[in-house]
Order: structure tokens, then sequence, then C-alpha cells
């Protein structure tokens, strides 16, 4: 489990360098929306191990370290998307805030993996504790990118400080966070 846990951490790691990048370069919706699916992905293919008779150490770290290079997606396109709508003044209060998905996430994670593994009808129903969220992050991913309003002017507001937070954005780019004005 050291293997595994080690090739996740360091996909995860080296992902967020590269998400980070990216992250302030790309269309969010759809990068944030790749990085849930494909981590929804990873696990659903590290639940269905048992079915398909796979049982390789190498099997379960590749997908691992899969699911840790898009998981590292997440953090980055989600402050990026917070930062575009929130000012300086009130971005720890709203990070603050909002990070408290991390937690949740977690407890809601253990829970609903616990309850899938235990529904079980024998022993060997632990790849459901793997794919049952898989499937979850997978929806989600949809409700995302359904949802999620990446920038303000992507909802039509528009404030007073140009170009705030945008790497790329050019000089007539009418792009502002609401509270900077």
């Amino acid at each position: 489990l050291g293997y595994v846990d080690t090739a996740f951490l360091m996909c995860y790691t080296i992902g967020l360098f590269i998400s980070g990048y990216i992250a302030d370069r790309v269309n969010l919706r759809m990068f944030l929306f790749i990085g849930m699916m494909g981590s929804g992905l990873s696990l659903v293919a590290l639940g269905m191990s048992y079915e398909a008779s796979v049982h390789s150490m190498s099997y379960f770290i590749a997908f691992n370290m899969i699911g840790g290079f898009f998981q590292s997606i997440g953090w980055p396109s989600v402050v990026t998307i917070m930062a575009s709508w929130f000012g300086h003044g009130n971005r720890g209060l709203v990070m603050g805030i909002w990070n408290a998905h991390t937690s949740i996430g977690n407890i809601l994670g253990s829970i609903i993996t616990a309850a899938a593994i235990e529904q079980g009808l024998h022993s060997e129903d632990w790849p459901l504790g793997f794919a049952l969220p898989g499937f979850i992050m997978c929806i989600m991913a949809v409700v995302v990118y359904a949802f999620i309003i990446p920038y303000p002017k992507d909802a039509g507001i528009l404030v007073s400080n140009p170009n705030r937070n945008r790497v790329n954005a050019s000089a007539d780019d009418s792009y502002h966070t609401l509270d900077d004005g």
C-alpha cells in the first residue's frame, strides 16, 4: 500500500504545479470537468479490477497515479474561480468557508464508501467502495459543468478593476471581480 500511496501523492503533487499553470490559461469549466471526470473514472477502474480479475500491483499503482494527476486539477481550478469572484478584501474568509468542502467531502466519502462495502453480499465487495464514489464523482462533474460560472463576465457582471487575476487578459478585456471596485 505504501507504493500505491506514494505513486498517488507523487502525481498529485507534481500535477498541482502543472494544473496551476494550466488553470490560469484555459476554459475552467471544461478543465474542472475533465479533472472530476478523470478522478471518477480512475476510481471506477480501480473498483472494476476485481470483476475483471485484475490483481496486478502495477494496475493499482497506474490508476492511482492517473487519479492523482486528475485530482490535482481540482484545487488550482477552484482557487482561480473563487479568486475571480472575490477580491483581496474577502478572499481569506471566502476561501476558508469554501475549503470546508474538503472536510465535508472526506466525511461523506468515508460514509458512502463504508456503506457501499457494508451493503455487499460477500467479503469481496471492497470494489464497490471505489466504484460508487467514482460514479458519484462523474455525476458531480456533469453538475459542475452545467452550473459553474468561472468568471463574473460569464454572468454578464462588469465591475471596475480591469484584467484582475488573469495571466493572459488583453487590455480591452472587461473582466473584473465583484468587490474590487
